[in-house]
């Protein structure tokens, strides 16, 4: 178990929106565990954009869940448009 952060980010230009997520929390490692939970984690279809190979699984158990979201101005800034914590 270890303490992490994990954050995603996505900008809409066709909708001149963008916004990120983070989550806080407790990771457990679940690559090799028993249980329904981890097997059914496995199964999904995971797509990273990364390089290189993804062999683990972990699964956050959140303490705390963040985000934002912007509306993208014409000069290329981001105005905050809304959010959440």
């Amino acid at each position: 178990m270890s303490h992490v952060a994990f954050e995603v980010d996505h900008v809409d230009a066709p909708s001149g929106t963008a916004w990120s997520v983070k989550v806080k929390g407790m990771a457990h490692e679940m690559t090799e565990t028993v249980d329904s939970c981890s097997q059914r984690a496995r199964e999904c279809a995971v797509a990273s954009m990364g390089l290189g190979r993804r062999d683990h699984l972990r699964l956050i158990c959140p303490d705390q869940v963040s985000g934002r979201r912007f509306e993208i101005q014409v000069s290329g800034q981001l105005k905050e448009s809304g959010g959440a914590s």
